[in-house]
């Protein structure tokens, strides 16, 4: 069954919940049981699937502090980024690209802030705690600091989830 409908908070990039970018909700892997989103796409340019996780606003001060578990079989990618306004596709604030490698870049959109490793094949929690008042980002995979970075978009509104092209393959949990 597709996420939107099942949930007042998730949404689509294309808003239409159900719609040929909604992601249906499964139970053949979770990092807490009976369920979890699974991306995967066959396209060189991805998708359908873009799930977007609104975060009640658009936040430029204070703290902020965002965890989700995902697994990424070895051998494939995933991406995520974080959304900078309210209107999707307007300013991409940060980009999270797996690597096949099990290399995790970070990046701007202009330029790379942090690379970093992660487990490849097997759940893992990957943390971001930033000051936004300092622009003092810190990643923290497994409750083990990667480390910090400064970034040039240091406001977020939403995370959205995409598989970028047909490499990615990926689970998110427990967001």
């Amino acid at each position: 069954m597709p996420l939107g409908p099942q949930s007042p908070t998730w949404t689509t990039w294309s808003g239409v919940q159900g719609g040929a970018d909604d992601i249906n909700v499964i139970n053949t892997d979770a990092h807490s049981s009976p369920n979890s989103i699974y991306f995967t796409s066959t396209a060189t340019t991805g998708g359908p699937s873009d799930i977007v996780l609104p975060l009640g606003g658009t936040y430029n001060t204070g703290t902020l502090v965002y965890t989700h578990w995902m697994k990424i079989p070895t051998g494939k990618k995933a991406y995520l980024n974080f959304q900078g306004t309210g209107t999707v596709g307007q300013t991409y604030a940060m980009n999270f690209t797996f690597q096949t490698s099990g290399k995790l870049d970070i990046d701007d959109g202009s330029s790379l802030t942090m690379s970093a490793t992660y487990p490849q094949g097997a759940w893992f929690e990957l943390k971001l705690q930033a000051n936004l008042n300092t622009n003092d980002w810190e990643l923290l995979i497994n409750s083990v600091s990667k480390g910090h970075f400064q970034n040039s978009t240091f406001q977020v509104n939403s995370i959205d989830f995409f598989a970028s092209d047909n490499t990615n393959a990926f689970w998110i949990d427990d967001v």
